[in-house]
């Protein structure tokens, strides 16, 4: 008998020698493949992706042994005061003295970049200009013809005071240097002082590789010109200091060179330094500084994946582990194999590893349906998996490395060691893992036949209560429309780098406005406690509407207070040369408030506008928001206050010698405005509601009646208590259903049973909506309360077949299994098609 025909009999599995000798295999494997890990490099020489036998592959091994020569450059970027931090750009570019590969001078020092160069010729104009300034060619208001350039151009740079509005002051010639005595050049006039090395310079600018952004304009000097002014740059937005590297010979090497690199930008982030590293090294070798616990991450994620499904669809967690297991023992060979064959581990091969992983679920998953569905003893269920699975896995992998037999001939190592290599290694592992370590290791431990509900129930519980945990509440937007369309992509932008919107806290009537104004303001002050409100620079609150009318009649105050200084206003009367502030603050201070006599002129003395605690004149109040609305109707505006009724305006002319001002009626409503940001998940919105409604809460219990209103109130307000009234409506419909059962049958026992069987679809069917990321709204919550009573029909079916059959109980389901199946079904497939 052959020898597959032998390997394939049933009686021979089993045997110890097999067993033995099979171990023997594994452990010599895992050994050597453990060894290999050790000897495998992260790379992929250039030299491996041209024609072995091409000139370029020869002059590539030439420069990659002998020079390993880069160039890299430190961008140093905007939001950043380049004239007032000159010394920790210094410091910055001298900190890269510790990348040991960075090309030294012979001095061991670095070579210049753009400010130091800058500074330098700067220093070479002073110094001309201080021979001219000694020999009496140039003075404070004048230079002469025997002066040099040099010294004439220093004295333009001098005399700039870096101010658009007046840009050139010659007295600074004798008060200022163009680089002080700690090098740090004039930061007033810094960017007229660039402008002018960048013209006059060029050569020096150039070899500095600096590239400044935005595109620098040239200021040339000519000693004919006698225009003083200089233009002035825009602020520097991108720089950049160049470094070159030497002996960058390895991927160890370069990746030590990043690693120093990135650890001096990350200093110098933390000092307020905005910069990062580019260059050849960056772009394709950082890649490997993370390749390896990117890689792992990877794989064990798949492996998971792999362990979870195969746990779900067989029902197994057993079996799952067994796959798993095999598939671990193939990555550890083919990684050790990949590192005994010199084969470096680039993205590339990382990606044909995790590959690999699919790949081998092919050839171990054959076996293990194979085994879980037969019956009999272990050897006896191994023995026919072998047998009728060895056919298709050794066709599947002959055609395969027939498929890329063609790549051996490839005159590209690369495409030799990195494909054809690694994917006939994967292969052939594959098969004697599949077809000898599998079924030995099946006919050991291997998992037992049948299928077990209890067992499938709580792996399904534990993932749904897993899921649980991850449910979030809210709708996106971006859900509900088409995801093709330019309002999806407009929206899913908003949400994610806005998150603006804009609220309102409500005032109401049955309040005193006039006596309670410090109320109001506490009110106010009180919503600083929402943290997703925006704030001013000063970390307070944009003013409201009370505050901006009385800072309207602090000014009119003052300005009374003026007129009655110098006379221009007197108690009885007031003169042509009173401001109309004054006359206006005069006519408020004279009303009572009363109707029956609204004018008393001897207030004038004896109340203000606005008291020493910031309380506006409660008597008059009204009055003077009527005067307030009519006269300064853009800061009204701009408060938002919206006040009810809808008050009469009051328009001051100082011709109308009519002293006596309308009275507003009391307010019934009025709003103050505030901004909200960084609202862009539905826990924001909940969460800023309910610091809203605590302040809202707490001043209602001071007799202030209010209430907030706004998009966020609106519409994400029911989040606060869904969960809560969810639970309460899926608890009190399983409780009806379980009345309703009880008293129709009968029976509470079948109610009982019923209405467990819909708990576990509730819970399984919200475990799953977190876990696929559907969240929580007032649809979904509608839709579960709906799957209780859907879910009846499929329970209902075959509780009412088991009640009504005769038998024992595995004889009453098996009837009511097959009786009811079909409809259920039906429904099931005809409810799918519908959908």
């Amino acid at each position: 008998m052959t020898l597959p025909g032998r390997f394939m009999e049933e009686e021979n599995f089993g045997g110890k020698g097999q067993f033995v000798l099979t171990i023997f295999c594994l452990i010599v494997s895992l050994a050597a493949s453990i060894w290999g890990l050790t000897k495998v490099q992260d790379g992929l020489d250039l030299t491996e992706v041209v024609p072995r036998t091409s000139p370029e592959n020869g002059y590539l091994k030439a420069q990659n042994k002998y020079l390993g020569f880069h160039i890299m450059h430190a961008v140093t970027q905007g939001n950043f005061e380049y004239p007032t931090n000159q010394k920790l750009l210094h410091e910055y570019h001298e900190a890269f003295m510790r990348v040991s590969k960075i090309i030294k001078n012979d001095d061991g020092g670095l070579p210049e970049f753009w400010l130091s160069r800058f500074r330098e010729w700067l220093l070479g104009l002073q110094r001309s200009f201080d021979r001219d300034w000694t020999t009496g060619c140039i003075t404070r208001d004048q230079w002469f013809q025997n002066a040099s350039d040099e010294g004439f151009l220093a004295y333009k740079l001098l005399v700039q005071t870096g101010h658009v509005d007046y840009p050139v002051d010659k007295s600074l010639v004798t008060q200022v240097r163009l680089v002080d005595s700690e090098g740090v050049i004039n930061p007033k006039a810094f960017y007229n002082y660039l402008s002018a090395w960048i013209g006059n310079d060029a050569i020096a600018y150039s070899e500095s590789q600096a590239m400044l952004k935005p595109e620098p304009r040239q200021f040339i000097h000519d000693a004919r010109d006698v225009e003083l002014r200089i233009p002035k740059l825009s602020p520097i937005i991108y720089a950049q200091l160049p470094f070159y590297l030497k002996h960058l010979v390895s991927t160890e090497d370069m990746v030590e060179t990043i690693q120093e690199t990135r650890a001096v930008c990350k200093k110098f982030e933390e000092k307020g330094l905005p910069n990062y590293p580019r260059g050849i090294p960056f772009t394709f070798w950082e890649q490997y500084i993370n390749l390896r616990r990117y890689l792992l991450l990877a794989l064990g994620s798949i492996l998971g994946a792999i362990l979870t499904i195969l746990t779900i669809l067989l029902f197994n967690l057993w079996a799952a582990l067994v796959v798993v297991f095999v598939l671990f023992v193939i990555i550890i060979e083919l990684v050790g194999l990949m590192g005994l064959l010199g084969i470096k581990l680039s993205a590339i091969p990382a990606v044909l590893l995790i590959v690999a992983v699919g790949l081998g679920v092919d050839f171990a998953a054959h076996i293990l349906i194979g085994f879980i569905t037969s019956i009999g003893n272990r050897n006896r269920r191994v023995g026919i998996a072998v047998k009728n699975m060895m056919a298709p896995i050794v066709d599947g992998a002959v055609s395969t490395i027939l498929g890329i037999a063609m790549l051996a001939f490839s005159e590209f190592d690369f495409i030799v060691k990195y494909f054809f290599y690694i994917l006939c290694l994967l292969i052939l592992l594959g098969v004697f893992n599949g077809l000898v370590l599998l079924p030995v290791i099946l006919s050991i431990m291997g998992p037992p036949g049948e299928v077990l509900t209890i067992f499938c129930l709580i792996v399904s519980l534990a993932a749904s209560i897993w899921g649980l945990t991850k449910v979030q509440d809210g709708l996106d937007l971006t859900e509900v429309v088409p995801r093709t369309s330019p309002e999806h992509g407009y929206l899913k932008a908003q949400n994610k780098y806005l998150g603006f919107h804009i609220m309102h806290a409500v005032t109401q009537g049955n309040f005193e406005y006039p006596t309670n104004q410090k109320l109001l303001h506490e009110y106010h002050e009180a919503f600083m406690r929402v943290s997703k409100i925006i704030k001013n620079d000063d970390g307070g609150l944009p003013e409201f509407w009370l505050s901006r009318f009385r800072e309207w009649l602090l000014g009119l105050q003052r300005s009374f207070d003026r007129d009655w200084t110098t006379g221009c206003i007197t108690r009885d009367q007031w003169f042509q040369n009173a401001s109309d502030e004054g006359f206006l603050a005069y006519k408020l201070l004279v009303q009572t408030g009363h109707v029956d006599y609204p004018v008393d002129k001897s207030l004038v003395t004896q109340v203000r506008l606005v008291d020493s605690e910031g309380v506006i004149n409660p008597k008059a109040f009204y009055n003077y928001l009527s005067a307030w609305i009519g006269n300064d109707a853009i800061a009204y505006s701009e408060s938002q206050a919206m006040l009810k009724p809808e008050p009469r305006q009051f328009i001051h002319d100082a011709r109308d010698v009519e002293l006596r001002i309308p009275k507003l009626s009391p307010i019934i409503y009025a709003q103050l405005p505030f901004y909200l940001k960084h609202l862009v998940s539905t826990e924001d919105m909940v969460e800023t509601i309910q610091e809203t409604r605590a302040v809202c809460k707490k001043f209602e219990e001071k007799g202030l009646p209010n209430y907030p209103r706004g998009i966020p109130f609106t519409f994400w307000e029911q989040y606060i208590n869904l969960r809560r009234y969810l639970l309460l409506a899926l608890g009190s419909i399983l409780g009806a259903i379980l009345t309703i059962l009880t008293i129709l049958l009968f029976n509470l026992w079948a109610a009982l049973v019923v209405v467990f069987v819909l708990f576990v679809i509730i819970i399984e069917l919200v475990g799953l909506m977190g876990l696929l990321g559907i969240k929580l709204s007032a649809i979904p919550a509608v839709l579960l309360i709906v799957a209780v009573g859907l879910g009846v029909d499929f329970a209902a079916h075959i509780l009412i077949g088991f009640i009504t059959s005769i038998g024992n109980r595995n004889r009453r389901v098996g009837i009511a299994v097959k009786n009811m199946m079909a409809p259920i079904v039906d429904g099931a497939v005809s409810t799918i098609l519908v959908l």
